[in-house]
């Protein structure tokens, strides 16, 4: 893993000066602010229905104009940064659609409400994305150096859903609190969606799904706030409550990591960003006279690490077969490894600067190994007939990355990643298998199938004592994006093409979707949440929860696992779900290092909380 020591804040591009978070604070307020005097002028009995009130009952009757007002106001609130603090979009979001339903409601009688299906549709979509993108990183965790980071998360989430049920018992929270109060001390935005299907899928009575899912949105929307701040701060302290150097122990973790570096799986968001590789096309002049009638073939089987790609002869640019015959003052685009050029600098002639001659494209592609009678073979005896001009970025088989050794042998099914000119790519595929390119070209077959197995998985229930327990559909959408993502990051050529931009818009609009939606619908029970006295009681749970298991969590990986102090608080922060935190962790160890821990806990923590949040509103 390629580690950088450099602070996260002091990259180009990476984080807006603080003189940007305090714009977009007194923007927003510009927004907002008078909506909220006027509604505060209604309340004192001083009426102006005129224009907001045409605002707001344009809002009742168009759910679509208010969903994505929400969604834009949510991610200005939600960028705003005091001190590195920030509420994040989800919170944010939450906090913007709850204020403007209650306002509504309880100001102008115009309740703002959207259709479940489209709540549903888009958290079912934002499920099943999240698990395309953890999947890769969940299994080969597992398989790797994970099972201390497995048992870690394991720890904060068993600790978590246990104190989320002793404050409902010690505080006598209301149905759907308890579910609400796990998922927001979690900072899991999944958990909350699981728990809402679970309201709505028919476990909570009708007479009583109004009032549970109002509980539940008013306990997530308190209780993530409080975590968010307080988790964020905890951070900042917590190895030092251990008496920890966390920038020694990243230190220490560079050093034992030294230089070797883990390519990103294939299928993932980062198999094509191979970074720098020692693959160049020059351009020589043909002055030798013994290259005076040598084929291509010939120069190949004298260096077979280098391809010659074009030949300008007499100002005509040709492509050259392995028969075609070089002529002296021929110029020549050769590709290959630069070790190669400073090895054999001089055999062939001068070097020109021609760049209409260099214009060979180079592009990083994964060639997924079919041909069995290639199979068995080493890399040293593949090497002389089909590297020229190429290079192997990485060798993968079942997802996990292998040392390129010359005596490696391929199997079927290995992935090779491989960077070079596209005609050499072309005649590597033809010959060892199916060639995946990086596509922006989404196939919606594998998404859609992947819906329908995730929306199938859910709807299967076990009877216990009366109750049907099963998956639902969000984990298990949550859990067949694992499995899918799983089987392309082994083979990237089943299912044709996801690329990230497209994974990534998927997941952002549909979680954002789906709290607009949600704290809509959600207002006026909300309200009532908070006026039956529940106001304290989940603003101490939601503390207990969202800051006690990290605690406990770090405890135990540090003195029963001994991971290393770094390390552990990525993994900390994956079991909590909290990016947010990560990005603080970096910060204050100077270095990447704890990004180290927080692939599988984040992958198993997401999945635990939201069925344990599930749960909760099942078996209440």
């Amino acid at each position: 893993m390629v580690l950088d020591s450099r602070r996260p804040d002091a990259r180009p591009g990476k984080a807006a000066p603080p003189a940007r978070g305090w714009a977009r604070a007194v923007l927003l307020s510009g927004l907002l602010a008078p909506a909220f005097v006027l509604a505060a002028e209604e309340v004192a009995g001083k009426p102006r229905h005129g224009f907001l009130g045409r605002i707001f009952a344009l809002l009742g009757s168009d759910d679509f104009t208010a969903l994505f007002l929400v969604v834009a106001l949510g991610y200005l609130l939600g960028r705003v940064r005091i001190r590195r603090i920030s509420l994040g979009t989800t919170a944010a979001t939450l906090v913007v659609g709850l204020a403007l339903s209650l306002v509504s409601v309880s100001v102008f009688g115009v309740r703002l409400k959207v259709d479940p299906f489209v709540q549903t549709l888009f958290f079912n979509f934002f499920m099943y994305a999240v698990g395309l993108r953890v999947g890769p990183q969940f299994f080969a965790g597992l398989e790797r150096d994970g099972k201390r980071f497995v048992l870690t998360t394991l720890v904060v989430c068993v600790v978590a859903p246990a104190l989320a049920i002793l404050c409902g018992l010690l505080f006598r929270l209301p149905g759907g609190a308890v579910a609400g109060t796990l998922a927001g001390g979690m900072t899991a935005s999944a958990a909350l969606g699981a728990a809402q299907s679970a309201v709505t899928s028919g476990a909570v009575p009708g007479s009583e799904s109004a009032a549970v899912g109002g509980n539940l949105a008013a306990a997530f929307a308190i209780t993530y706030i409080l975590s968010m701040i307080g988790f964020v701060l905890l951070v900042k302290y917590l190895p030092r409550m251990f008496h920890r150097n966390l920038e020694k122990s990243a230190e220490d973790m560079e050093k034992e990591l030294g230089g070797d570096s883990n390519m990103a799986p294939p299928g993932t968001d980062k198999a094509f960003e191979v970074g720098y590789i020692p693959l160049v096309v020059r351009a020589y002049r043909i002055d030798n006279p013994k290259l005076d009638g040598v084929t291509v073939a010939q120069v190949r089987e004298v260096a077979p690490r280098v391809s010659v790609e074009r030949v300008r002869r007499g100002g005509r640019l040709l492509t050259p077969g392995e028969d075609f015959t070089l002529r002296r003052g021929d110029d020549l685009a050769v590709a290959g490894d630069v070790g190669e050029f400073i090895r054999r600098h001089g055999n062939v002639g001068p070097e020109v600067d021609d760049a209409a001659l260099r214009d060979v494209p180079l592009q990083t592609v994964e060639c997924v190994v079919t041909n069995k009678e290639l199979a068995g073979q080493s890399l040293r005896a593949l090497a002389p007939r089909f590297g020229g001009g190429l290079y192997l970025d990485a060798l993968f088989r079942m997802g996990e990355q292998l040392p390129m050794r010359a005596n490696t042998v391929l199997k079927v099914h290995d992935v090779l990643r491989v960077t070079g000119p596209q005609r050499r790519l072309d005649a590597l595929a033809a010959h060892l298998g199916v060639m995946v390119r990086p596509s922006l070209a989404t196939d919606i077959v594998t998404l859609a199938v992947g819906l329908v197995l995730g929306a199938l998985a859910g709807m299967v229930a076990v009877p216990v004592k009366g109750i049907h327990v099963g998956l639902g559909t969000a984990a298990a959408l949550l859990l067949a994006g694992v499995v899918i993502g799983t089987l392309r990051a082994r083979n990237p050529s089943l299912g044709g093409p996801v690329p990230e931009a497209a994974r990534s818009l998927l997941e952002d609009l549909g979680l954002a979707i789906f709290i607009a939606a949600l704290s809509l619908n959600s207002g006026p029970a909300v309200a009532g949440a908070i006026q039956g006295g529940t106001l304290v009681p989940l603003i101490l749970s939601g503390l207990v929860v969202g800051l006690l298991p990290p605690v406990i969590g770090y405890a135990v990986g540090l003195y029963v696992f001994k991971l290393n102090p770094a390390v552990l608080l990525g993994a900390v922060c994956g079991a909590r779900c909290n990016t947010a935190g990560l990005k603080v962790a970096q910060d204050e160890a100077h270095s990447a290092v704890p990004a180290i821990g927080f692939a599988v806990p984040t992958a198993l923590g997401t999945v635990l909380i939201t069925i344990a949040a599930y749960l909760l509103v099942v078996v209440r």
